[in-house]
Formats: structure tokens, sequence, C-alpha cells
């Protein structure tokens, strides 16, 4: 599991966009996708069929906390491919 505030001087829209991003790049199949205004949730699933989830808080208007979690029980290294994915975007 992957926590911190990753985004700083970022909105939940563009870390929103940049974490779609980067699961495609990893061929990671979107299962939900939702996004307001100062909230995102993304689920997915890898093509081993392990499942994770992405979400996107905001602080402040232009920063947000940026939270993954691979599996029950927190795959670390998944999470950072994803991460180091999203930040390829960013």
């Amino acid at each position: 599991e992957v926590d911190g505030a990753i985004g700083v001087g970022m909105p939940v829209d563009q870390l929103h966009r940049a974490s779609l991003a980067g699961l495609r790049d990893i061929k990671c199949t979107v299962r939900t996708n939702q996004i307001r205004k100062h909230l995102a949730k993304i689920e997915f699933e890898f093509d081993d069929g392990q499942k994770g989830s992405i979400n996107v808080k905001a602080l402040t208007e232009r920063s947000a906390k940026l939270n993954i979690r691979v599996g029950i029980l927190g795959d670390e290294t998944k999470s950072n491919i994803i991460l180091n994915a999203i930040l390829k975007h960013l």
C-alpha cells in the first residue's frame, strides 16, 4: 500500500486523469471509475486477476492525497508499479 500526499499542487481531476493513464500503460482493467469535485475512486484489476483501488481525495483546491491499494493485505511492489506509472503522467 502506498499512501501519502503525492499530488501536492495538483487537483483531484489531474491526478484522476494521470491515474487512468498510468493504469492503461501497465494494462490494468478499470472496473469502476467515479469522480466528484473533491474525490475520485478507481477500482482496477491486473491481468492475473489481482484487484486494487486508487483513491484521490482533495486536501485543498489545488492539492490532493493519493492512496493506492492492491490486494486485501496490500501488495507494495504492485502499488509502487502503479505509482510510478501515474507519476509519468504528472
